[in-house]
């Protein structure tokens, strides 16, 4: 994980993969990254430049200018805070259902539980005004994150799309050949958008998804047991996240 004081970066990466692509870090990559600079606004470098290469694997949108600018600091905050979060502002498992007894949200709502919404929506990466104001531009990034993490994107902001805020990944079922439904509806449209799957949308996690999930979970660097587990869901989430770029 990368550490670092907020504001500024220390990188220090851990990171246990398996089966890693050359796009992922592997351990003595990570160990590599012991001797990097401290970065701080108005840095400049080859060093600011992998840092924003950095951010963008995990799914943020910085430029890569070289150039550690507010854009790129507020990132590296929500980064932070996606890692290695303060003990007061943890989330345990035990917050995540105590969200079930939050407000129903809509548009045009204001108050308390808006701006907490909003300040929830900055955490994992989303960029918007912290003003208690349920507005248009709140509307379409909640409908963005409602995609992410697989929930139906109408910009309501009920039990489930509360507790997604504060675990922060989908909580999706595992999902195997002989398994159907609408999570594997879910499954095949999200294979479809990767290029993975090209048959018809039925529900049916049969041979033809399981050879798309096996080949998608090869590309991620995952193992590819044709299992969609959380790390595959995941996996499957960072595309979402990748088009807001």
């Amino acid at each position: 994980m990368l550490l670092s004081n907020l504001g500024s970066v220390e990188i220090q990466l851990t990171q246990t993969t398996v089966h890693l692509t050359d796009k992922q870090l592997s351990s003595a990559q990570a160990t590599a990254q012991l001797n990097k600079p401290q970065l701080v606004l108005g840095a400049k470098g080859k060093a600011v430049k992998e840092l924003q290469k950095l951010l963008i694997h995990w799914g943020y949108c910085p430029t890569i200018n070289g150039i550690f600018r507010q854009t790129t600091l507020e990132i590296v905050k929500a980064f932070q805070y996606r890692v290695f979060l303060k003990p007061a502002q943890q989330l345990s498992s035990a917050q995540a259902t105590a969200q079930l007894n939050k407000p129903l949200l809509v548009l045009e709502a204001k108050g308390e539980a808006v701006e907490e919404l909003q300040k929830l929506l900055n955490h994992w990466g989303y960029y918007l005004t912290i003003d208690g104001i349920f507005g248009q531009t709140t509307l379409e990034i909640v409908k963005a994150f409602q995609r992410r993490v697989f929930l139906k994107p109408d910009g309501i902001v009920g039990n489930l799309t509360w507790q997604a805020l504060y675990i922060g990944s989908p909580n999706m079922p595992i999902l195997q050949r002989g398994s159907k439904g609408q999570a594997v509806i879910t499954l095949q449209e999200t294979l479809q958008i990767t290029g993975h799957y090209t048959e018809r949308i039925d529900g049916d996690f049969g041979s033809i998804t399981d050879a798309a999930v096996r080949s998608f979970q090869k590309d991620a660097g995952l193992v590819a047991d044709g299992i969609v587990g959380s790390r595959t869901w995941y996996a499957m989430s960072k595309i979402f996240a990748a088009m807001g770029c």
